[in-house]
């Protein structure tokens, strides 16, 4: 069945012999004044291309997902990434991060490491650094602070049906992780 919301209902009219969850996840919305400004996505919407692309786009969060989405805004219009920590993309493996941050240089992306954000204004994006308050203009803000499990329809079946819960929907990780686990679990069913 394509293009259908699993529902409790849905399962019960099925009543499989075993369900395997794998719901993802949805993004996380930080609690920074104006993050729920017109002009503030996040990085999946820019990733499956529902968002138009103007200048001045401000990425909040240099994790794996925010400086991948920032590369790929980057090499369309000027882009800046924010991020708590010492450094971008810090849960990347050596060797990918090597190439992102060659091609984040490439397309003249400016890094604020050690700040945070603030508050989102309708022109810009208010961090503390290191050497104090800055406004950084930004015409799009992307949020990509981070992922948190969908799995409320598995609590809702646990006591009912074998649920088992992958990927993202248990844990967020790395997609070709989730993808493993799905099939050494496909095939001990």
């Amino acid at each position: 069945m394509l293009n259908s919301e699993v529902t409790t209902g849905l399962v019960e009219q099925v009543n499989p012999d075993e369900i395997i969850l794998a719901s993802g996840a949805t993004p996380i919305i930080p609690g920074i004044p104006g993050a729920d400004k017109s002009h503030v996505y996040t990085a999946n919407d820019v990733l499956m291309g529902k968002v138009d692309l103007v200048e001045d786009v401000v990425v909040i969060g240099g994790g794996l997902v925010g400086a991948e989405t920032a590369e790929h805004i980057a090499v369309h219009r000027k882009t800046s990434i924010v991020e708590m920590r010492p450094e971008i993309a810090a849960d990347m493996e050596p060797a990918s991060k090597e190439f992102l941050m060659k091609s984040l240089k490439a397309n003249e992306v400016t890094a604020y490491v050690n700040s945070k954000v603030l508050e989102i204004t309708n022109t810009s994006v208010i961090i503390e650094t290191e050497e104090g308050a800055q406004s950084l203009l930004a015409s799009l803000v992307v949020l990509a602070i981070g992922s948190r499990s969908n799995n409320s329809l598995a609590v809702e079946l646990v006591d009912k049906y074998s649920v088992k819960v992958l990927g993202d929907a248990s844990v967020v990780g790395k997609a070709l992780d989730g993808i493993n686990l799905a099939y050494k679990t496909a095939l001990a069913i």
